[in-house]
């Protein structure tokens, strides 16, 4: 069964996250956070309205998106992403694809840890290529494994409650030309060093097993 989001969803949640990134500074989201833009606020609200958003629990056979919970979690997990440049830290696994998901998933729950998400972004990739005019093969496997912990979570929030956005933390495991590799995108310095700690942590786990 496939719990990847449709080519429907994706498009619309690619045009709300431009929305977003044009529109919403973090600065301006400081303002509405603090009740100090009710403008900005109003704004938001209807550009997010205009897009559609309201319909993402409408059936499709009512013209909505009919987004069920995971899927509105994976909009959502995507949407909170940062803007900013980030880069992402590899680590080499020996071992199969199958293999490498398998022991990044018993990392995490090992930490006590649920994963809320796994995003088969490898699959999706490969199933629309033609869709969008390519014929590029990016990935032979792609999976990103979403989760949060409440303690690190807790955290850094209380530092600066806007690290909200850098909620769930991810974990990809790719395969390209027979090489796996096992990764994070990295941090700020700082609080959320806390998260990239962690990540590194379990990936070991899952790359020493």
């Amino acid at each position: 069964m496939y719990f990847g989001l449709s080519e429907d969803q994706i498009f619309f949640q690619d045009n709300v996250k431009k929305f977003l990134e044009d529109q919403l500074t973090l600065d301006t989201v400081k303002k509405i956070t603090e009740g100090e833009d009710d403008l900005a606020k109003e704004e938001l609200h209807k550009g997010l309205i205009n897009l559609g958003i309201n319909n993402i629990l409408v059936p499709e056979e009512y013209g909505g998106l009919e987004m069920k919970n995971f899927s509105i979690f994976a909009l959502v997990s995507v949407l909170a992403l940062p803007a900013a440049a980030q880069e992402a830290v590899t680590y080499p696994f020996d071992g199969s694809f199958a293999d490498a998901t398998f022991s990044v998933e018993n990392a995490i729950i090992g930490r006590g840890l649920v994963i809320d998400y796994v995003s088969h972004t490898g699959e999706m990739l490969n199933r629309t290529a033609a869709d969008v005019g390519s014929e590029n093969m990016l990935f032979d496997g792609a999976d990103i494994f979403l989760f949060c912990s409440a303690q690190i979570s807790r955290e850094v929030m209380e530092v600066d409650p806007m690290n909200i956005a850098h909620c769930p933390y991810g974990i990809f495991v790719t395969e390209r030309d027979g090489e796996v590799l096992v990764g994070h995108r990295t941090y700020p310095d700082g609080e959320m060093q806390k998260v990239e700690t962690l990540l590194i942590e379990i990936i070991k786990d899952a790359t020493d097993g």
